[in-house]
């Protein structure tokens, strides 16, 4: 489903859209479109994978041993390490 929407665009943006849009010959909207969900980091690909995943505690409180106040713990925890 696509939303209808109305951009004002700086000229030099406008342009250098249009440009790319007559290189890979596709629409303005699709470059658009494009551009925005890689500037949000938004992907339709169910098969995407987030660049890092936390394991779930299931606990009601905080996951014994870690301190949460302990930024390296808290990488190491998502790194997994």
């Amino acid at each position: 489903m696509m939303k209808r929407a109305t951009l004002l665009l700086e000229d030099a943006i406008y342009r250098r859209a249009k440009a790319l849009s007559k290189q890979r010959g596709v629409t303005l909207k699709e470059i658009l479109n494009d551009l925005l969900r890689k500037a949000l980091n938004y992907s339709f690909s169910p098969s995407t994978s987030p660049k890092f995943k936390i394991p779930l505690y299931q606990g009601s409180g905080p996951r014994k041993g870690i301190d949460i106040s302990d930024r390296n713990s808290l990488y190491d925890l998502m790194e997994g390490h």
